[in-house]
């Protein structure tokens, strides 16, 4: 051991000072010099030389004192770094570490100093010291500020980016503000030394406590076995009583401007979320999310996720003797794996030694105006007045592995979105196995659950189940959303209705494989997860690195069923899917396929295009079989990957026959007039896949997913282009992009019709989604007039996270009405009607062989945002060539309502003869209501069409018997809809406020 006195003797130390006006523009940030020891050691104070480096003027420093290190490690080869200082904010230490890491010195001591005279007291050996730096105190309110956002931002992946630094800081909400307080306001240093005895006094109370739970405890849980009786002891009461004053002084303006930042972090409310000592209070409109920190341990808990509460009441639980200090008994918040829970982890972590335990511990948190995007994936987003955003920051010491939770706020539709980010701050390779994206533990009450399954021309329908004890799961192991199940669940009280009673919903904004998990343990607590499906996780994260979990979204609803879907409808429309076209009416549209299957060349398609604007039809799509050169797409076995038109199909390519088409005129087929607006042209694209008997599988058999020499899964005739590796994501955005910019495109149908087999690990699910996310990204914003379709043989990519880019998706290939009328009801459970696709097909159907009427075809179709034909013009009888003016007149009133209304479920196929639907417009001046009459019964009687959304006060003339009647009439009354004989009849009632 040597002094600091004796370390310097006959050495030139660089000294960095961090000036003690930071943020004062004037100041320079930072300035190096270097001295002789001698001279420090005998003046005993630092004095910097005229000529010394300076580096000016603001944080951008900040890079630059960076690069100013590497280049001293490079001149030399200095004994790493040591730091030291009396300051223990947590923050500041975890920045400090970062810097050193990213520096590569990789040791130090503790902390930073804070006076450049603490040197000389009671520092331990500088025998091998080669680097000093030293921080001059100043106001500890500015330097609060600064220092967090500097740890901020040199923890992240990478050096901080000098010319975005600054702009960085001052946008943060208040920052500029806050600078410009603390630096005309110092801070009140008698009250800082009341409140330093204060602590002290604080933790000898503490002490008294910690002693009295070791010694009296145990003599009182023997009275309570002995005697029956139950206690319950409060942790942390003087905690509890110390926040409360907090509180009541921070009520006070004058008094909050002088508490420290870590005080401020501490006790921090905006207006949907509220942190107070560790107590954390997220609130919407009609909701409240709580939990809190578990100040013994570090846990996060579980509070409350439900109707509005003003109050935190602590659990008041007696547990068995011995269990106290066991997880297995908390309502965890982001529960890891191996510590005593034995329930269903949101995270599960192997490190590179095998262990598999994690302990993550609460650090920190910041709460943000607005809500940062999530990089490369889709997710929710809303400005500073829609969405507020809690990140609370993790950590586990023992594995130096970080995690950041995301709470977003959106008040308006009692949303909560959650992610968070795993990063590796450690020297070895992790490997996540688990993460679920969403986790809630609910108290001990009665719930069921709602869940979608299906299959192929069967998707989304429902069952609902009670949750007993036990594990209650599905999942899709498909690489995609899937036929079979959906990315979304609902859990209900079990007196929940469509239109009253307590209801949450779950859903993934992943289009990949995912699980959804409900498991009730012994004690009646209900843990809730929805995340990535463990069987395709396993995704290594490397030194330095993060892993992101894609975003889920909770909403609540005190009005049943229907509430839950709506606020998911408009959340989504307005805060999810990003596509213009999200908020514009649909072009009425006629698929080809129906009329021409593969028999396709340009002069049918030219004609077709003239026979569809006849009827009024406002885009015609183009679909499979125009491709493929040296394999013709004459069938599904050939050509899928060569995107080039057929020559013997299409001579001289896409443009001339496009360019054609394009100048029809549509005519109104009510009128017979023109309507002087061109058709537009659509065309069908499915760059996923390929056939073996394509160019491109000749040339690339490495770019299908296999597994080694293990044989290749054919499905469909076709295998699946593995999009997670970036010679893929180019060749699909290079080949989609040469056919948009090759004609007057403006509407791509993008198929998908099998599911990914041989992954060869895991993690190849999770990368291809996350390149399919950048191919779509890439297309949509390079063309963002084009409309996009999704498709993936129907609704098997269905999904939050393509509505992301994709403002609209094909539900299901099952067009049968009667079939789709419970597609459509039970899609509409989480995705809005906007977003869906349906046509009216030939009749008798060709999935079903149902026969059904043209116009009860027509309603269930114009239920979705994407009304259109698909069937050959040519071969319409004569009564749906009647049919189809009212058809399409009712289709451009009914489309408005559709995209931006509020969608009401009045009865479902499943539970009534008589199922219908309404729509309420969003300014509520119309609505209208889909009503149908699957069977013809004799008895029992019809029921009256029950209406909701209306305004009770308000008086409503309906189409159906031409009456005015209030909107409370319509709801508690109801209407008759007067059905006929017959199956499968359908009626259309329109509603004008008046």
């Amino acid at each position: 051991m040597c002094t600091f006195r004796e370390a310097l003797k006959g050495k030139s130390v660089p000294i960095f000072i961090w000036n003690q006006h930071l943020f004062d523009i004037p100041e320079p940030l930072l300035k190096i010099t270097s001295i002789h020891a001698a001279d420090f050691v005998n003046k005993g104070k630092i004095t910097l030389s005229d000529d010394a480096p300076t580096f000016d003027v603001d944080p951008r420093c900040v890079g630059i004192f960076v690069d100013y290190m590497k280049s001293l490690t490079q001149v030399k080869n200095p004994t790493p770094l040591r730091l030291q200082s009396d300051d223990n904010d947590i923050e500041t230490h975890l920045g400090v570490c970062r810097a050193a890491k990213i520096l590569g010195m990789e040791k130090y001591v503790d902390h930073l100093i804070r006076q450049a005279d603490a040197i000389f007291h009671g520092l331990p050996s500088y025998k091998d010291l080669d680097y000093l730096v030293v921080h001059k105190a100043w106001n500890p309110r500015v330097y609060g500020i600064a220092i967090r956002s500097f740890a901020r931002m040199i923890r992240g992946d990478e050096i901080p980016d000098p010319e975005n630094f600054k702009k960085y800081l001052f946008q943060r909400d208040g920052f500029a503000q806050d600078i410009e307080e603390a630096n005309v306001k110092h801070y009140n240093w008698v009250e800082m030394q009341a409140k330093r005895e204060q602590r002290e006094q604080q933790r000898l109370r503490n002490e008294k406590v910690a002693k009295f739970k070791a010694t009296e405890y145990k003599k009182m849980e023997k009275e309570r076995l002995a005697h029956g009786k139950q206690f319950w002891i409060a942790k942390n009461t003087q905690d509890a009583r110390l926040r409360k004053a907090t509180e009541q002084k921070m009520r006070v303006s004058d008094n909050a401007r002088k508490f420290t930042p870590e005080e401020r972090a501490w006790h921090v409310k905006t207006n949907a979320i509220t942190a107070t000592g560790g107590n954390f209070t997220l609130t919407g409109d009609d909701f409240s999310y709580l939990f809190h920190v578990n100040t013994d341990n570090g846990d996060l808990i579980s509070d409350h996720f439900g109707a509005p509460v003003t109050d935190f009441i602590p659990p008041a639980y007696i547990l068995p003797w011995g269990w106290h200090d066991n997880l297995a008994n908390d309502r965890r918040e982001f529960p890891d794996i191996g510590r005593s829970d034995s329930r269903l982890p949101a995270i599960h972590i192997e490190h590179s030694d095998g262990d598999t335990v994690s302990a993550f511990m609460y650090q920190s948190h910041e709460i943000l105006p607005g809500k940062p995007s999530i990089p490369g994936f889709p997710a929710t987003y809303g400005n500073d007045s829609d969405v507020t955003t809690l990140q609370v920051q993790l950590y586990d010491n023992v594995s130096d592995v970080g995690a950041v939770l995301s709470y977003s706020i959106f008040p308006k539709y009692n949303a909560i979105a959650r992610s968070f980010k795993i990063t590796n701050n450690g020297t070895a390779d992790i490997v996540i196995e688990r993460a679920a994206s969403f986790s809630f533990d609910f108290p001990n009450l009665d719930f069921e659950v709602i869940e979608p399954h299906g299959d192929w021309s069967h998707e989304m329908n429902t069952v609902r189940r009670k949750i007993d004890y036990g594990e209650t799961s599905f999942r899709s192991t498909e690489g995609y959303a899937g036929h079979t199940h959906n990315p979304f669940y609902m859990l209900t009280s079990s007196s929940t209705t469509e239109n009253s009673g307590e209801a949450w919903g779950f859903n993934l904004v992943w289009s990949g494989s995912f699980e959804a998990a409900i498991q009730r343990t012994s004690n009646g607590y209900v843990r809730a997860l929805i995340g990535l499906n463990p069987l395709h996780a396993s995704i290594r994260v490397t030194p330095g690195s993060s892993f992101q979990a894609p975003e889920a979204v909770a909403v609540y609803s005190a009005s049943g069923i229907g509430g839950v879907s709506r606020l998911y409808h408009d959340l989504y429309r307005n805060h999810l899917s990003r596509h213009k076209a999200t908020h514009e009416t649909r072009p009425i549209l006629l698929n080809s396929w129906e009329g021409l299957a593969f028999n396709i060349n340009d002069t049918a398609v030219v004609n077709l295009a003239g026979e569809s604007a006849d009827l009024g039809i406002e885009l015609l799509v183009q679909d499979d079989g125009w491709f493929g050169v040296e394999y013709p797409r004459n069938n599904d076995s050939l050509g899928l990957g060569d995107w080039t038109p057929n020559p013997a199909k299409f001579p001289d390519g896409l443009k001339p026959y496009i360019d054609q088409i394009v100048k029809i005129d549509v005519v109104n087929a009510s009128t017979n007039d023109s309507t002087n607006t061109a058709i537009k042209f659509g065309i069908w694209v499915e760059p996923e896949m390929v056939n073996l008997n394509s160019t491109l599988y000749n040339e690339h058999p490495d770019w299908i997913l296999h597994a080694g020499k293990y044989p290749r899964t054919v499905t469909r005739n076709q295998f699946v282009l593995n999009v997670g590796l970036p010679e893929v994501q180019d060749f699909i955005i290079q080949t989609v992009s040469r056919i948009a910019d090759s004609a007057p495109i403006s509407y791509f149908k993008w198929d998908n019709n099998r599911a990914m087999h041989e992954l060869a690990r895991p993690s190849d699910s999770y990368n291809y989604i996350l390149g399919l996310y950048r191919v779509i990204d890439t297309l949509t914003t390079k063309y963002p007039d084009i409309l996009w379709e999704g498709c993936a043989s129907g609704g098997g990519r269905f999904d939050a996270g393509l509505l992301h880019y994709w403002p609209q998706h094909w539900t299901s290939d099952n067009t049968d009405a009667a079939d789709r009328l419970q597609i459509q009801l039970g899609t509409s459970l989480v995705y809005p009607p906007s977003a869906m696709g349906c046509h009216i097909s030939k009749s008798p159907n060709g999935v079903t062989n149902r026969e059904t009427s043209f116009t009860y075809r027509g309603h269930v179709a114009m239920m979705c945002g994407s009304f259109g034909l698909e069937l050959n013009p040519s071969e319409l009888t004569e009564d749906e060539i009647t049919s189809l003016p009212a058809i399409m007149a009712e289709a451009h009133r009914v489309n408005p309502i559709v995209i931006s209304g509020q969608f009401y479920r009045l009865a479902g196929p499943q539970d009534s003869n008589w199922p219908a639907v309404q729509f309420v417009s969003a300014d509520g001046t119309e609505a209208v209501v889909f009503a149908f009459q699957q069977q013809y019964t004799t008895k029992p009687a019809p029921p009256p069409l029950r209406l909701q959304g209306l305004d009770p006060k308000a008086r409503y003339f309906n189409s159906l018997n031409n009456g005015t009647y209030s909107g409370a009439t319509y709801a508690n009354a109801g209407i008759n809809a007067g059905w006929d004989r017959g199956i499968y009849q359908s009626k259309l009632i329109f509603l004008e406020k008046r």
